[in-house]
């Protein structure tokens, strides 16, 4: 289990209240499934915002990585899938990847990274990571 910091009981009022919480139903996705994977890795929340196109394939294909020896890119803050497609147009000895992020606050957020296939690195391009749950584009 990846060990995060609590969230405060506003903060966690406030994701109860959306749903992403183990503890209530996200009313607007059928992500209960991939939300439980998720969380019983460690983190207390999963925010999910937009539409996730390829669900069935995070779910059953999905790998979790380390964050430990990712390396930090500073590219354009929030606009980490922008970022991962300027890469790969850059550095064609890297790959994409998209799905989610734990971050230390314990919320698992969607995400994308490149990953040096040389070094076999995670470059990272907003900031620091606990873990990774991800898919090749």
């Amino acid at each position: 289990m990846i060990k995060t910091n609590p969230l405060t009981e506003e903060r966690r009022a406030f994701m109860e209240k959306c749903g992403y919480t183990a503890d209530t139903v996200f009313p607007d996705y059928d992500v209960e499934e991939l939300k439980a994977k998720l969380l019983a890795s460690g983190g207390s929340a999963v925010v999910f915002m937009g539409s996730l196109p390829k669900r069935k394939t995070l779910l059953n294909k999905g790998v979790f990585m380390d964050g430990a020896d990712a390396r930090l890119w500073k590219l354009k803050q929030s606009k980490c899938h922008e970022n991962v497609e300027w890469i790969l147009g850059k550095y064609p000895k890297f790959k994409g990847y998209t799905g989610f992020c734990l971050d230390l606050d314990g919320i698992w957020r969607t995400h994308s990274i490149a990953y040096d296939t040389v070094k076999n690195q995670i470059i990272e391009t907003t900031q620091k990571r606990l873990a990774y749950y991800m898919i090749k584009f």
